[in-house]
């Protein structure tokens, strides 16, 4: 086919509750709360295969929660939600305070290591 690499977007939810609240990285288990994390954990390996066949590099990235403007804006993610509430109400209460995510600003901003 002539490619060098394939890319897939996948998630970062792949790795579901990391143990004891310690932040994930490439080699923590897979651990999926969702169907959608296990679809995505599945094409991650079909992915793979692909790759081998066509002998091209399978580059997957884990992405986080992407935010900011979109001609589709969604309100549902949390940190929008946030921003709404904050501009709309000029108060923003939050409920936990050890809750955390991870966010991705500008996922075109981000480069992979070579």
């Amino acid at each position: 086919f002539g490619f060098e690499k394939l890319l897939f977007a996948s998630t970062y939810s792949v790795y579901g509750i990391a143990p004891n609240g310690e932040p994930v990285n490439e080699e923590t288990p897979l651990n999926p709360q969702s169907l959608y994390a296990e679809s995505k954990i599945a094409a991650e390996g079909f992915i793979k295969i692909a790759a081998q066949e066509i002998h091209c590099a399978p580059l997957i990235f884990r992405l986080a929660t992407l935010f900011g403007v979109s001609p589709r804006m969604r309100f549902d993610l949390i940190i929008n939600q946030f921003v709404l509430e904050a501009f709309s109400q000029s108060e923003l209460l939050i409920f936990h305070g050890d809750y955390s995510r991870s966010f991705v600003p500008n996922v075109i901003a981000f480069r992979p290591c070579e």
